[in-house]
């Protein structure tokens, strides 16, 4: 019984530690290291939220496609279900057609018949109402009278 215990108690150990340290994952960006937010995005690459431009660089100050951020929500969220679309720009073969079924089906964009233009750059208004719109936050239209550019912004209750 002895010999048994012994056999088995250092690799049971070895196990449990090597199971509560977990493996360190290194991201693999080499434009990352002396951003700003490099803990956050090494953070959303290591739970698969978002991934680089290629496998070297994630370029930090690139703006963001519409298409690229809905694919972030969908994924931070865990959002799956998919609804039909039918925008006129949005077809099968483009590698955010799932991604904008997921906004479309969690009812932070609508679907329509026009064009809703995914590779185009989302702005901070557009963001702001889908973040409020997933975290169904209510409107503060007056919290936006701070920003220089509020005669720009639409959605000013979001934005606040």
């Amino acid at each position: 019984m002895k010999t048994l215990r012994k056999k088995y108690l250092i690799p049971l150990t070895s196990c449990l530690v090597l199971g509560l340290v977990g493996p360190v994952f290194a991201h693999p960006f080499q434009d990352v290291d002396k951003h700003w937010a490099k803990n956050q995005i090494v953070w959303a690459y290591e739970k698969g939220i978002v991934s680089g431009v290629n496998a070297n660089h994630f370029s930090p100050d690139a703006t963001i496609s519409k298409g690229e951020f809905y694919r972030m929500v969908n994924q931070y969220f865990g959002f799956t279900r998919k609804a039909d679309i039918h925008f006129t720009d949005v077809t099968q073969n483009m590698w955010f057609y799932d991604e904008v079924r997921k906004a479309v089906a969690f009812g932070y964009i609508s679907d329509y018949t026009g064009t809703l233009q995914a590779m185009s750059a989302i702005t901070r208004d557009e963001a702001a109402r889908i973040l409020a719109k997933v975290y169904k936050l209510p409107a503060q239209t007056d919290a936006v009278q701070g920003f220089s550019d509020k005669s720009l912004i639409r959605n000013t209750g979001e934005v606040g």
